[in-house]
């Protein structure tokens, strides 16, 4: 299991500057740029800050296609096949990517989900801090690993569900 978390895993947050390469098949040069320069400051700037935080194993891929809702309550998480070992702040960053895709309110939905979280399970200065900057790695590893994968099986418009709103979201942070 150690060996299949720590390999080698272009979603793990903690491996952003192996992504790099891939950020040059972002056809928009404009966005290509964006992407760059948000992976840039994740490697320069957050990962340092993260790797002094404990990790531990964290889902990943919280988003409204891997939750179960019963009565209007999230009741579980399905899809394991995006679990690593990182900070768990990683894990709460790419909910909240994700949150933002409600176009209605995204703030409110995003301020649920971070509220919900901390009070479960309280979250400290320093993991808030980075917050923000995760949710925008998270946001650019998608374009940068939608542009890899559409690459190498251009038939597969699966792989470009979120891309349209990601795409317009991450100028704008």
């Amino acid at each position: 299991v150690q060996a299949a978390v720590n390999s080698a895993f272009g979603w793990n947050v903690m491996q952003t500057r192996e992504l790099m390469d891939s950020v040059k098949l972002i056809d928009d040069v404009g966005l290509r740029m964006v992407v760059a320069e948000v992976l840039r400051e994740t490697v320069e700037d957050v990962l340092p800050a993260l790797s002094t935080l404990p990790h531990q194993l964290i889902h990943n891929d919280a988003n409204e296609n891997n939750i179960v809702v019963r009565d209007g309550e999230v009741v579980s998480l399905i899809d394991f096949g995006d679990v690593i070992i990182a900070p768990r702040i990683c894990g709460l960053a790419v909910a909240v990517a994700y949150a933002l895709d409600d176009r209605t309110d995204p703030i409110h939905r995003v301020t649920q989900v971070v509220t919900g979280y901390h009070h479960v399970s309280p979250l400290d200065p320093g993991e808030l801090a980075l917050l923000f900057p995760l949710v925008k790695a998270r946001i650019a590893t998608s374009i940068a690993m939608a542009a890899r994968q559409h690459t190498a099986n251009p038939d597969n418009e699966y792989l470009l569900v979120s891309q349209e709103h990601f795409r317009q979201l991450v100028v704008t942070l």
